[in-house]
C-alpha cells in the first residue's frame, strides 16, 4: 500500500480474512496450495483486497477450480 493502514480480502458478500495492518514499506507474502489454500470463494464470486488507506499495488496469484 502507499500509506499504513490495514487491508482485508473480501469475496462479493463476506470477509475471507481479517482486517491486518500494512506499511507503505513493508509487504505480505503467504504460500497456499491447491490442497491447502490460504482462502477460497465460491465458483464466479470474486476476490477483492480492500484497504483502509492508501492504495495496494502488487500482484496475486491465484488458481482456478471446480
Amino acid at each position: 500500500v502507499d500509506a499504513d493502514g490495514t487491508a482485508k480480502f473480501t469475496d462479493d458478500s463476506d470477509d475471507l480474512s481479517g482486517a491486518f495492518d500494512v506499511s507503505a514499506t513493508g509487504g505480505v507474502a503467504a504460500i497456499g496450495t491447491a490442497e491447502s489454500p490460504l482462502m477460497q470463494t465460491a465458483l464466479g464470486s470474486a476476490l477483492n483486497v480492500e484497504t483502509t488507506v492508501g492504495k495496494a499495488s502488487g500482484h496475486i496469484s491465484y488458481l482456478l477450480t471446480e
